[in-house]
């Protein structure tokens, strides 16, 4: 029942985008995401930012 088995032959250099048409059948492993950069914020000052502006 070898058929029934997942073979990982390539890793691939990037990992696909949301949405892919072959995401399916990539390993969780394969679309691991890590963070490089990120700040904190409150809430208030993201919904400022996302506010358009009035002028």
């Amino acid at each position: 029942m070898a058929a029934h088995k997942v073979k990982v032959t390539a890793q691939p250099d990037a990992p696909p985008p949301y949405g892919h048409p072959n995401l399916g059948t990539f390993l969780a492993s394969q679309l691991v995401r890590r963070l490089s950069s990120f700040r904190l914020i409150v809430l208030d000052e993201l919904l400022e930012q996302l506010k358009p502006d009035a002028e």
